[in-house]
């Protein structure tokens, strides 16, 4: 195995660890460790299991403050996800369409 332990909140470091990953022609199978904190930036109920369901809810408003998120949006998405993921609908759905043809 090719492994890599790195900081799962490190976006640059999960890029990095796919680029490197992907890269690597050794015919190892890759494995990629990414090391999180449950609750990251709740700080009320980070590192422990309380962060997820009720328990965490209070506290979620504050969190996406901490982390630079829009407080007032419920479900945040930011442009480049937008961007990343335009007319992956559509092209989907014209796929989707050939195969249905074909029965």
């Amino acid at each position: 195995w090719e492994t890599y332990d790195i900081d799962g909140h490190d976006l640059d470091a999960v890029n990095d660890a796919i680029s490197s990953a992907k890269a690597s022609k050794n015919g190892k199978p890759k494995f990629i460790k990414c090391n999180t904190i449950i609750g990251k930036g709740m700080e009320e109920t980070e590192g422990t299991n309380a962060a997820h369901g009720e328990a965490g809810v209070p506290y979620v408003d504050n969190a996406k403050a901490n982390i630079g998120l829009p407080v007032d949006e419920k479900w945040y998405v930011s442009e480049g996800t937008r961007d990343f993921f335009k007319g992956v609908q559509e092209a989907n759905s014209a796929k989707k369409a050939e195969w249905d043809a074909t029965y």
